[in-house]
C-alpha cells in the first residue's frame, strides 16, 4: 500500500460561508425598532416560555443583540446557576404567571 485513498475532496468555501458572505453583501442588518414595541414581544414570548437564550430573544424580535441586551437588563435577571444557566427570566415584579381557577378561589 503506497499512499491512502481519499474518499472526500476538500472544500475551500462552504456552503455557511457563502450564505454569511451573501448576507454581509446585501446589508443584512437588524435596525432597532422602538424600544415600547420590542419590550411588548419580549413580555409576549416570556407568557409562552419562562427562560429564553439571549440569541432566542433576538431572533423572537428580530433586533441587534445589544438592544434586546439592553432591554433585557431592565426587565429581566440573567441566572448564572444551573439548572439555568445562562438564561434571562423576567423579573419578580413583571411576572404574572395563569393559576388555576380553583387555585384563585
Amino acid at each position: 500500500m503506497e499512499k491512502a485513498e481519499v474518499k472526500f475532496k476538500p472544500i475551500a468555501v462552504h456552503a455557511e460561508m457563502l450564505a454569511r458572505e451573501k448576507q454581509k453583501k446585501e446589508g443584512a442588518k437588524t435596525v432597532r425598532a422602538d424600544k415600547d414595541v420590542v419590550r411588548q414581544a419580549i413580555f409576549h414570548a416570556f407568557e409562552k416560555h419562562q427562560y429564553y437564550r439571549l440569541v432566542d430573544l433576538q431572533k423572537l424580535t428580530n433586533q441587534p443583540p445589544g438592544f434586546v441586551k439592553e432591554i433585557l437588563t431592565e426587565i429581566a435577571v440573567y441566572n448564572t446557576m444551573p439548572p439555568h444557566k445562562s438564561m434571562w427570566e423576567l423579573k419578580p415584579e413583571y411576572r404574572n404567571y395563569r393559576k388555576n381557577k380553583k387555585e384563585a378561589e
